[in-house]
C-alpha cells in the first residue's frame, strides 16, 4: 500500500501578524496524517525545517490511491503542556493553560490540508493561522502638567484554560481565571508618543 517514489514533505507558510511565530522563524511542527478512511497514517510526527522544506527524520511515503489529511500544530504538545489527540474520531487539545509567566507565553498555530493521490507529487503547502491572541499594551501622556512612568503592567482575570478543536478551530473555555503581570527594573517615562510598556517579556498569549 506503499508508493516508495515520492517521499511526504512541506513546506510551510504563516498567516500575516506581528507574532512570535513566523515562517521564518518557524523550524519545526507535528503532523498526524489520516487517510481517506479516516485511519491513522502516521501519528504526531516532528517535521523539522532542512532548507527550503521541513521534514521527517523517519521517512513516510504516499500511499497508493489514497488521499490524505494532515493536521499540523506547533509548538508540540509537551511544550504547550496539554493533550493532543488526533484520530479518526477525536481533533482536539484538552488542558491547555496559559502560562502563568508572560515571557514563557508561547505561540500556537495549526493547519490542516487534505492532498489527493493525483497531487502527491508536489509538496503539500501547509498554511498555519494562529490560535491565541496577542496582547501588546501601549501608553502615552498628552498631559505636561503629570510625569508618569511604568514599571509594570498586569492583564487582569481572562480566561486562563480551555480546549480546542482542530474540526472547526473553536475554543471551548473553561471557567479558571488568572492574573498575569510584568514588571522592570528601569522605569518608562510616557510622552505624547506612545510607547509599547511590554518590557522585555515580549507580548502576552492569551485564549481569544
Amino acid at each position: 500500500d506503499v508508493n516508495p517514489g515520492k517521499l511526504i514533505d512541506f513546506q510551510a507558510a504563516v498567516d500575516t501578524r506581528a507574532a512570535e511565530t513566523t515562517t521564518a522563524n518557524l523550524n519545526e511542527f507535528q503532523v498526524t496524517a489520516l487517510d481517506s478512511r479516516g485511519d491513522t497514517y502516521f501519528s504526531d510526527v516532528t517535521f523539522a525545517k532542512d532548507g527550503s522544506y521541513f521534514s521527517s527524520e523517519k521517512f513516510y511515503y504516499w500511499p497508493a490511491d489514497k488521499a490524505l489529511t494532515f493536521y499540523a500544530y506547533s509548538p508540540s504538545a509537551n511544550d504547550l503542556e496539554a493533550a493532543i489527540t488526533i484520530n479518526n474520531t477525536t481533533k482536539s487539545m484538552t488542558g491547555f493553560t496559559v502560562n502563568a509567566t508572560i515571557a514563557d507565553q508561547q505561540d500556537f498555530i495549526t493547519a490542516v490540508k487534505t492532498v489527493a493521490y493525483s497531487d502527491e507529487q508536489n509538496t503539500p503547502t501547509l498554511e498555519f493561522s494562529h490560535k491565541l491572541s496577542q496582547i501588546e499594551i501601549w501608553a502615552k501622556n498628552e498631559n505636561d502638567s503629570y510625569v508618569y512612568k511604568v514599571k509594570g503592567i498586569k492583564i487582569g482575570q481572562p480566561v486562563a484554560a480551555a480546549d480546542f478543536d482542530f474540526t472547526d478551530n473553536t475554543w471551548t473555555l473553561k471557567t479558571d481565571k488568572a492574573k498575569y503581570s510584568e514588571t522592570y527594573e528601569t522605569a518608562i517615562t510616557l510622552s505624547s508618543e506612545k510607547k509599547k510598556i511590554m518590557g522585555s517579556g515580549g507580548n502576552a498569549m492569551q485564549i481569544p
